[in-house]
């Protein structure tokens, strides 16, 4: 009895702890299923796109289903995303006809989480017929996702093979990869992606790049539009073409920011970017060129939000809408905008050039442009120039124009050796070191 009296709290409250883990876990899977059928009733009600899913292994823990994903046109699909397509790429894509996909999904429900893995399965639907026919080569695939109760916050894992695509125009050979999104859509989102290489070879031109790798920030603003903060890195990349001398180049970096200014009423947006590339080789007619340690600096501030937005959505949707490029310009350009130059340098084995300064434009559209000498009258700038004499011949045409330019006071020798120029631009007119330029 002593022995009962003492236990009788573990015995009451194991039963107890062991209903509510199974009740929390009944919770979870029915609200993993109400949100799978909100994604799949979404996925159904996008054009050109159809989407089924079957469970035919379930428990109370795990469950094993397929998801099958039929892209009926996949023109209409891109134009339903707003991803227009032009008349020739519309008319290839509609070559390729439906497009069928199996993954088998796996899900572990525990007590407010849920964690699922898809493996695409490579032998049925239209990657089976393509690799029959020799199209497609095909690597794994798989996804991996986990959902929490108690927090907004996704994780989403993509890792995938070697993938190989022949078609009449070429080859584009895809080595593994892995792509994760994560954070809260509700503040901010990341995503990493890294790829080993990629190779684009037609008859007569060959890209390649290694070494992709890159990192995207998305947050979203008062009207939720996200503003990206992007870093991309390129180990080392080539391109080959028939009867040319190859270019390649190695270390490549880009980084850059949008970010939102509250200026009064008005939402602007300011945008920086910085670039570095550690080599680039190149063959022009005369001689063998290589470019070491390059780097490159804008900000770009005071531009209009709802422009930005224009430009980006023309950008991405179809480039040769003239009319609605012209009018997101306008609303950026009716804002006027302020372009610096941070710090730029180039670095060759002779020396080096540097670069740094700032232009400036009143506000103006678009349709009083008149030419060229109309949009000079607009803009305002100082840029100073810096480089090794040895540098200056390096790049300019010939060693007596270089001499002329100095001549004419347009450039001149510092006292720590360097050549340098203070350009300016007033009103449309083009000065170097005070001097007036024919420009």
């Amino acid at each position: 009895m002593r022995h009962i009296k003492f236990h009788w709290p573990l015995l009451i409250g194991a039963p107890l702890l062991l209903a509510f883990l199974v009740i929390a876990t009944l919770l979870t899977s029915a609200r993993y299923e109400q949100n799978r059928q909100l994604w799949l009733d979404q996925l159904n009600q996008t054009p050109g796109l159809g989407a089924t899913w079957f469970t035919y292994d379930g428990g109370l823990f795990r469950q094993r289903s397929e998801l099958h994903l039929n892209l009926v046109d996949p023109a209409l699909f891109l134009n339903s995303m707003g991803l227009s397509t032009q008349a020739e790429l519309g008319n290839e894509l509609a070559q390729i006809g439906p497009v069928e996909l199996y993954l088998q999904v796996d899900t572990l429900l525990l007590p407010g989480y849920a964690s699922s893995e898809a493996h695409l399965i490579e032998d049925r639907g239209s990657l089976a017929s393509k690799q029959e026919t020799g199209e497609l080569q095909v690597g794994d695939l798989e996804l991996q996702w986990q959902l929490a109760s108690w927090s907004r916050k996704i994780n989403i894992q993509v890792t995938s093979g070697r993938w190989a695509f022949q078609s009449a125009q070429g080859r584009i050979a895809l080595d593994p990869a892995t792509i994760t999104l994560s954070g809260d859509p509700d503040s901010n989102l990341v995503i990493h992606w890294q790829l080993d290489g990629i190779n684009l070879s037609t008859a007569k031109r060959t890209l390649g790049l290694r070494g992709l790798t890159g990192q995207v920030g998305l947050q979203p603003t008062h009207d939720y539009w996200l503003i990206p903060k992007l870093k991309l890195q390129l180990k080392e990349g080539s391109y080959h073409e028939e009867s040319a001398s190859p270019v390649e180049l190695s270390g490549a970096m880009l980084t850059g920011a949008v970010i939102e200014n509250k200026n009064g009423l008005l939402t602007q947006v300011d945008m920086q970017w910085q670039g570095r590339l550690a080599y680039l080789g190149f063959n022009l007619p005369a001689q063998r060129h290589e470019l070491e340690d390059l780097t490159l600096g804008v900000k770009l501030g005071g531009i209009d939000q709802q422009g930005y937005k224009a430009l980006v959505w023309s950008a991405a949707t179809d480039f040769n809408d003239k009319k609605g490029w012209l009018d997101a310009l306008n609303r950026v350009t009716r804002s006027g905008f302020h372009l610096q130059m941070t710090p730029s340098q180039l670095q060759l084995h002779q020396g080096v050039l540097r670069a740094e300064g700032e232009i400036t434009s009143r506000p103006f559209d678009m349709a009083q442009l008149q030419g060229i000498t109309s949009l000079r009258s607009l803009l305002q700038g100082n840029i100073a120039i810096h480089a090794d004499p040895q540098v200056a011949e390096q790049l300019s045409p010939s060693s007596e124009q270089l001499t002329s330019l100095q001549q004419a006071g347009y450039i001149k020798l510092a006292k720590n050796g360097k050549l340098q120029s203070q350009l300016r631009m007033v009103n449309g007119k083009l000065s170097a070191n005070g001097y007036k330029l024919p420009w």
